[in-house]
C-alpha cells in the first residue's frame, strides 16, 4: 500500500469519520491539519480544484469525495484500484479521466437541453 496522508481540518466530522474508519481497518496515515499544513493543502486544493477537507493524498494521487469515492467504506476498493493503475503512464489517466469528464459533461448538457426544449416549445404556442 502506498503512502497515505490526509489533509484535515478541525471540526469536520466527515474528516473524523474517515480517519477512524482508515484506523478501524489498520491503515497507516499521517493526519495533517490544514491550519498547520497550509502550504501542502493550498497545493492539493490547487491540484484538485477543489478547497474542501478531507483530501486524501495516495502517493502521488490526491483522492477527494464525491469524485473519487462515493462513501467512506469505498476507500479500500479506491485505494486498490490506484493501486492496480501503476502500469499505466499519468498522461493515460488524464486522458481517460478527460474522456470520461467529456461524456459526463455532454450527458449532462443533453439533459438540460431536453428540459429547457418543452418549455420552449410551450411558449412558442402562445405567442
Amino acid at each position: 500500500m502506498k503512502k497515505l496522508e490526509i489533509f484535515t481540518m478541525k471540526g469536520c466530522a466527515y474528516c473524523d469519520n474517515t480517519k477512524n474508519y482508515l484506523k478501524e481497518n489498520n491503515i497507516e496515515f499521517k493526519d495533517k491539519d490544514v491550519d498547520k499544513y497550509e502550504d501542502d493543502y493550498e497545493l492539493a486544493c490547487s491540484v484538485t480544484g477543489m478547497h474542501l477537507t478531507p483530501i486524501l493524498l495516495y502517493g502521488e494521487d490526491y483522492l477527494v469525495p464525491d469524485r473519487d469515492f462515493q462513501e467512506i467504506e469505498d476507500l479500500l476498493e479506491t485505494f486498490k484500484s490506484f493501486d492496480n493503475l501503476t502500469h499505466l503512464s499519468y498522461a493515460k489517466l488524464a486522458y481517460e479521466k478527460i474522456k470520461t469528464l467529456e461524456i459526463n459533461i455532454h450527458n449532462a448538457l443533453e439533459t438540460i437541453y431536453e428540459s429547457v426544449k418543452p418549455q420552449e416549445n410551450e411558449h412558442e404556442s402562445t405567442d
